[in-house]
């Protein structure tokens, strides 16, 4: 589904065909958002990816296009994993089609992805030459997944620049995420285990913009792996800035323990991120939130 300036609320379903293509109006002088959700994930009206949508044609001139593959991410798991790497497959092959018909550049492409979403990314990465930019938002780290093929996991070498965000640990029992470094540069909010603001009594969010109560050690769990969503909106927006610095650990960063000790090296994490040269692969990058929105302690 293709958003634009032209078509801010109403999508036009943009296929990889000619005649398909050619009636929506996709800009090949704009850069390419593709925004992909993850396991058992609904897209409605009120969905998180629309809200991110909004906001980034409020940010500026972009093809917004919502990668919808609901029919193919539910359970079981098994399934939706191989499905995942199909739709890869197919989002890799309308990224060639743009780019041989529209000549768009790949460069201009940033593929930002959800849990699962995550991985389809890497995989489109992965079969698309030069492509820009993807950024993991908690990506999913089910084990079972990640035993069956590590190959297809999200990794540095899928895009140009790899950015991630970690906001829950599935192996210590606090979300569904992957806390392994998995881009040129990771980020971990908080520690990237748990967030301030999952706690019992609190509100949340998980597919929709609807509230939900945090009632259960399981609630905690969703919040703590959906609310990256949160942190990547507000980063679009102009006076939100998440300042990070690489560092070892979460321990140390909170000592004020990271090397070199005079002067850290700081970095954006979200939307704004920047690939830094110099930087090892997987260099992890560690920052506190706030526990309310915008969440962001730094503003422009």
């Amino acid at each position: 589904m293709l958003y634009t300036d032209q078509r801010r609320n109403v999508p036009c379903y943009i296929e990889p065909y000619t005649d398909q293509f050619d009636k929506c109006s996709f800009n090949p002088n704009h850069e390419t958002k593709f925004l992909i959700h993850g396991y058992v994930a609904i897209l409605a009206p009120d969905d998180r990816f629309n809200d991110i949508k909004k906001v980034l044609l409020d940010y500026g001139s972009y093809n917004v296009i919502i990668v919808n593959w609901t029919m193919y991410n539910n359970f079981p798991f098994v399934l939706a994993y191989r499905n995942a790497r199909i739709v890869g497959i197919k989002v890799a092959e309308f990224m060639k089609f743009t780019v041989n018909h529209a000549r768009a550049s790949p460069e201009t492409f940033h593929c930002i992805g959800h849990s699962l979403g995550s991985h389809v990314c890497g995989q489109a990465g992965r079969l698309t030459s030069n492509l820009g930019r993807i950024t993991g938002l908690d990506p999913g780290g089910i084990s079972k997944f990640l035993r069956l093929k590590p190959n297809i996991r999200l990794r540095y070498k899928d895009a140009n620049y790899v950015d991630v965000i970690h906001t829950s640990d599935i192996f210590s029992g606090t979300g569904l995420g992957y806390l392994d470094a998995l881009g040129h540069m990771d980020f971990y909010p908080n520690g990237g285990v748990e967030q301030p603001h999952c706690q019992k009594g609190r509100r949340y969010q998980l597919n929709t913009v609807k509230n939900l109560t945090i009632q259960t050690s399981i609630d905690e769990g969703l919040c703590n792996h959906y609310i990256v969503l949160s942190y990547f909106k507000y980063s679009i927006m102009n006076n939100c800035r998440f300042i990070a610095t690489k560092c070892g650990n979460f321990l140390s960063y909170k000592q004020n323990q990271c090397s070199p000790f005079d002067h850290p090296i700081t970095a954006e994490m979200g939307f704004r991120s920047k690939k830094m040269t110099g930087l090892p692969p997987k260099s992890k990058f560690f920052l506190e939130t706030l526990e309310f929105p915008p969440y962001c302690k730094g503003k422009k």
